[in-house]
């Protein structure tokens, strides 16, 4: 579903942005970091991960744990199969799906196992995107947390803190007035 994912991804961003009171200018990136939100992409991933996770641990017996592992051994890289997408997005995260699927984690394991990945990688990717935006010339890298959102945020209990923080944002990224 191309088109309702690209819809998705033209909305999710323009919502996080009006959330912070920020202007539509200012780059994507500012929008997630400052919330320490995933973009949409890198959340439909988690889900494509904790649900190949799902199948590994399903008895060897049962028809989609049969399925996984024909196409696992079957098909190479360029096939448009969901288990070789689900292996694609692993190793994008440096995950080794095949070596999962040979010795499942347990359900947790797996999930704090993913997610950690997913999250480190997409860090990274944002703070790398951070430095090229002339929106976030003036923001201190080293403040942000990959488990936490930006202290504006953290500090903005009452409504009263909360303008005052969407305020000092703008004036952050430059785009106050």
């Amino acid at each position: 579903d191309t088109p309702k994912l690209n819809q998705l991804d033209r909305y999710y961003p323009k919502m996080i942005r009006q959330m912070q009171g920020l202007p539509t200018n200012v780059a994507r990136v500012a929008a997630y970091v400052f919330l320490n939100a995933l973009p949409v992409e890198h959340l439909l991933n988690t889900r494509v991960l904790e649900m190949f996770g799902q199948i590994c641990r399903l008895p060897p017996n049962h028809t989609y744990h049969r399925l996984a592992e024909r196409q696992l051994v079957v098909k190479n890289n360029k096939s448009k199969s969901w288990f070789i997408y689900a292996v694609k997005i692993g190793s994008r995260y440096g995950l080794n799906l095949y070596a999962e699927f040979t010795q499942p984690s347990t359900k947790e394991q797996w999930k704090k196992k993913a997610i950690d990945s997913i999250i480190d990688t997409t860090f990274k990717e944002m703070m790398d995107d951070v430095a090229d935006k002339s929106t976030l010339k003036w923001v201190v890298r080293e403040i942000f947390k990959k488990d936490q959102p930006h202290p504006i945020w953290a500090s903005s209990s009452s409504p009263y803190h909360v303008e005052s923080a969407r305020i000092r944002l703008r004036m952050i990224t430059g785009r106050y007035g």
